[in-house]
């Protein structure tokens, strides 16, 4: 992501006469782009590209909307030492909307899953959660791999054999970790326990895991144009900007909407950039951390990193146009919002698939598979490229080898799956050619 277009500077704005300034605030057609240009929080390239009525002196918009954003807006310095930072953010209405429906959804009541998935699917749709959070924000780090390929790893359990292997391995761990600390505060400790767990093993510095930076001798670059895009606090600074965001996110008071506060962690984050490596996972990890802290459970069921993955390029603008626009976190948060809406919205639909499949399963048990196979079934009608091993099924269901095997045996013996060996003793078991027919024929009682 190369660095956007940069806002007049401070001597442009104040180069504007202040009557100028009273006068655009007189024009209806101003006034109007003026309130779109901040309820949908525009950056300056965003603002002349959709929103410069013709004729309009773009400098004198962005000043007038600016200012409406300062009178309005949530500020806050970090200090330490001589040293300051300033940041703020705002709430437009089209935000305030955006949080509203996520109070609803991510923090409701739990029968919005439960009332559709039984137990078993429901451990099923979390692991799987956090296998795909876990492999996108991997991904996302530079690791180099399949999604099905990830995910064979993590079923399996073997040892990772490279650094791409061992960051997913790593992250996943860390997902099955924030639940055992949602009851604990935040604390520098915890932080470099979060960061230790993201790069272990992966680090050329062993040294380097699970501790804070000790040089400067760090950027923020975009690899695709080798720009420089962020130049962290120096790192004498550490102790006490870490200090003061740890105090924000043990905070109890309700100065910060609980999703807007996960929103500013993440980003404060990777602003201090505490560690050589891994702040990026680490910041997403605390952001999930606080949402289940703050009881958003659903959030569990959600792997955001995958949106934000598909998103790169927006995600990178969340975080430039900030710094650009003095700290202005709004961009980030509005950002962070649609990923959650995006993610919750992608859930719905696996739990309206789910709930189609309801029907269909009840049909299969009258042909006596038990629920292993039907979940297989499943998992086959779903996605006809999957690939099992006994192993993988004894893992998944928490079954011993011989209980998997039978399972697969008598799939296979009803012309479901088609067997392969792989090497001298490895046995794949994939869907069948004729599968759909298979699955018609004992619907119809075989």
């Amino acid at each position: 992501m190369s660095l956007p277009e940069l806002p007049p500077t401070a001597s442009d704005l104040a180069a504007i006469a202040p009557e100028r300034i009273a006068a655009c605030l007189l024009e209806p057609v101003l006034v109007e782009a003026i309130g779109k240009i901040n309820d949908q929080y525009f950056y300056w390239s965003e603002m002349r590209r959709r929103l410069l009525p013709a004729g309009t002196d773009a400098v004198l918009l962005w000043q007038v909307a600016r200012q409406l954003r300062r009178q309005s807006a949530w500020k806050w310095t970090w200090k330490s030492g001589s040293e300051q930072w300033h940041f703020s953010y705002n709430l437009p209405k089209s935000l305030q909307q955006v949080l509203y429906a996520l109070d609803e959804q991510l923090g409701g009541e739990r029968r919005s899953v439960q009332s559709l998935l039984t137990g078993t699917e429901r451990q099923h749709l979390l692991v799987n959660a956090r296998m795909e959070e876990a492999i996108a924000s991997s991904q996302m780090e530079g690791a180099s791999t399949t999604r099905e390929a990830a995910k064979q790893l993590l079923r399996a359990r073997r040892k990772p054999l490279n650094k791409s292997e061992r960051m997913i391995v790593n992250n996943y761990q860390t997902m099955r970790h924030l639940q055992d600390s949602i009851h604990r505060p935040l604390s520098i400790e915890s932080l470099l326990e979060i960061q230790a767990l993201v790069t272990h093993g992966t680090l050329d510095a062993p040294h380097q895991v699970g501790q804070l930076r000790t040089n400067d001798n760090i950027s923020v670059v975009d690899h695709s144009t080798s720009e420089v895009v962020h130049y962290p606090p120096g790192c004498q600074h550490l102790p006490a900007l870490l200090t003061q965001l740890c105090d924000f996110a043990n905070a109890s008071d309700a100065t910060h909407h609980p999703l807007v506060a996960a929103c500013l962690l993440h980003f404060l984050i990777g602003f201090i950039h505490p560690f050589v490596d891994g702040n990026g996972r680490t910041a997403r990890a605390v952001f999930y951390w606080y949402l289940l802290r703050r009881n958003y459970w659903l959030v569990e069921y959600m792997p955001l990193s995958r949106i934000i993955k598909r998103s790169a390029v927006q995600y990178g603008r969340a975080y430039l146009f900030t710094e650009a626009d003095d700290n202005d976190i709004t961009y980030f948060i509005k950002y962070h919002l649609h990923v959650l809406a995006q993610a919750y919205a992608d859930l719905q639909e696996y739990v309206a698939r789910q709930k189609q499949q309801v029907y269909q399963t009840r049909q299969l048990l009258l042909t006596g598979l038990n629920g292993r196979q039907i979940q297989i079934v499943q998992w086959l009608r779903d996605k006809p490229e999957t690939t099992l091993t006994i192993r993988d099924v004894q893992h998944r269901f928490g079954v011993v080898y011989d209980t998997a095997r039978t399972d697969l045996m008598h799939l296979e013996k009803l012309g479901l799956l088609d067997k392969r060996r792989e090497g001298k003793v490895k046995i794949l078991y994939l869907r069948a050619e004729n599968f759909d027919e298979v699955v018609a024929g004992l619907k119809g009682g075989r």
